[in-house]
C-alpha cells in the first residue's frame, strides 16, 4: 500500500512537470514572439523617423529654392525694366519749334529746358534757374517774380518740341539761343 502511494505521487509529481515544462516552453515561444515583435516596431520606428527628416531636409530645401527663385525672378525683372529702359529711343538734338523763341518774354530769364540734366548746382548757386530730372521736367524756376511762369514756360518749352538735349541761353529776360546740347550745359547766362 505504502509503494502504491508512492507510486502515485511519483507519476503524480511526472505529470505535474510535465505541465510546466509546456507552460515554460509556451511562455519561451511568446517571449520570442513578443521579441520578433518588438524588433520590428523598432525598425518602422526608426524608419518612420527616416522619412520624416528626409521630409524635414526636402521642405527646407523646397523653402530655400523659392527663396532662390524669388530672388532670381526679382533680378529677371530689373534687369528687363534696364533693357526696356536701354531700347526706348534716344532723343536725337534738333532745333528748338521757331514759336518756341519767338515767344520768349521776361519769364525766361532764366528758364532752363534740360530733361536729361543731372547736376546743374552749379548754376543754381549763381541765383540761376535748374532743372534736372529724366525725361521729363520736375522742377524749372526763375528767379524773383518770374519764377512760376518760368516754371510752366519750361514745361511748354517740352511740349512744344524741346529735347532731352537741348539748353537755353537768356539774356536781358529773353532767349537769346536755344541749342541743342549732348552734355548738361543747361544755362549759360
Amino acid at each position: 500500500m505504502g509503494r502504491l502511494r508512492m507510486l502515485v505521487c511519483g507519476l503524480a509529481l511526472v505529470g505535474c512537470g510535465a505541465g510546466n515544462t509546456d507552460q515554460l516552453q509556451r511562455l519561451q515561444a511568446d517571449q520570442a514572439q513578443l521579441r520578433v515583435r518588438q524588433d520590428r516596431l523598432a525598425r518602422e520606428l526608426e524608419e518612420a523617423r527616416a522619412q520624416l527628416q528626409s521630409q524635414s531636409t526636402l521642405r527646407e530645401d523646397l523653402q530655400r529654392t523659392e527663396r532662390e527663385l524669388a530672388q532670381k525672378s526679382s533680378e529677371l525683372a530689373e534687369q528687363s525694366r534696364r533693357l526696356d529702359e536701354l531700347s526706348q529711343p534716344v532723343a536725337q538734338p534738333q532745333a528748338l519749334l521757331a514759336s518756341l523763341a519767338d515767344n520768349a518774354d521776361e519769364a525766361w530769364s532764366c528758364a532752363v529746358v534740360c530733361l536729361e540734366s543731372i547736376d546743374c548746382k552749379r548754376d543754381t548757386a549763381a541765383g540761376k534757374t535748374t532743372a534736372h530730372s529724366k525725361r521729363t521736367v520736375h522742377r524749372a524756376m526763375g528767379t524773383g517774380k518770374t519764377a512760376g511762369k518760368a516754371y510752366i514756360r519750361a514745361l511748354d518749352a517740352c511740349r512744344d518740341g524741346a529735347t532731352p538735349y537741348h539748353s537755353i541761353e537768356c539774356r536781358n529776360g529773353r532767349i537769346q539761343s536755344a541749342d541743342a546740347t549732348l552734355d548738361n550745359s543747361c544755362i549759360r547766362n
